[in-house]
């Protein structure tokens, strides 16, 4: 009997420490001193933060191409492949969580933007996820073609848009979503990824496979 896909074990854990380390590092980076602090000295409270949701977008995209590549390892597929990293993905979110509510409480008035940012990157990073499991499907049999096709992507999804539409760019739409965006901005921002979330989603049950036990 197959046995039930786990969230997080023995071998499974290890992706989870690159976002949790690097926002914790970009978000110490990104603090403004305790004198400024104190005095609301240099401008805004945290004049830093669009650098901090920058780095917190891309490090839990490359997140997501991680998650897909050791999804293509277990052999993961179906149904049961999309709620597992749907759940890792969540997971990774909830751990970075933390900083967030911390941004939160040094930029006031920001609860709007800042979870704008946070389901933009959750939706993004499933979609990162998805993709990176289906091109390492189709290049298993050259392990090497897998890792260069997924990061050749990841490049491509992020500075492409920059040229004409930076609000799809993982660079670029933290920015502008914690700025503020028009209606038609959102749309876009929030539509394109749902339609190419649902499109992956469509391919990645058309997997099949045996599962490993």
């Amino acid at each position: 009997m197959a046995r039930l896909y786990s969230v997080v074990d023995r071998e499974s854990w290890r992706p989870f420490f690159f976002p949790v380390f690097t926002c914790g590092v970009a978000l110490v980076l990104s603090t403004p001193a305790a004198r400024e602090l104190h005095d609301l000295a240099g401008g805004a409270l945290f004049s830093a933060l669009p650098i901090f949701v920058t780095v917190y977008t891309f490090v839990l995209c490359l997140f997501g191409l991680t998650l897909g590549a050791a999804s293509a390892e277990r052999r993961e597929v179906g149904a049961r492949l999309l709620i597992a990293l749907g759940l890792r993905v969540a997971l990774g979110g909830f751990l970075c969580l933390p900083f967030l509510v911390f941004a939160l409480a040094l930029s006031p008035g920001r609860l709007g933007a800042l979870g704008l940012v946070a389901l933009w990157t959750a939706v993004v990073t499933l979609i990162f996820a998805i993709m990176s499991r289906l091109l390492e499907e189709t290049t298993r049999r050259a392990a090497p073609a897998g890792l260069l096709a997924r990061y050749a992507a990841f490049l491509a999804c992020s500075l492409v848009p920059l040229a004409g539409m930076p609000i799809l760019s993982p660079l670029s739409a933290p920015r502008l979503l914690l700025d503020g965006v028009s209606s038609a901005q959102a749309a876009i921002a929030f539509g394109v990824p749902g339609a190419l979330l649902g499109l992956f989603a469509l391919l990645a049950l058309r997997l099949r496979g045996d599962v490993r036990a």
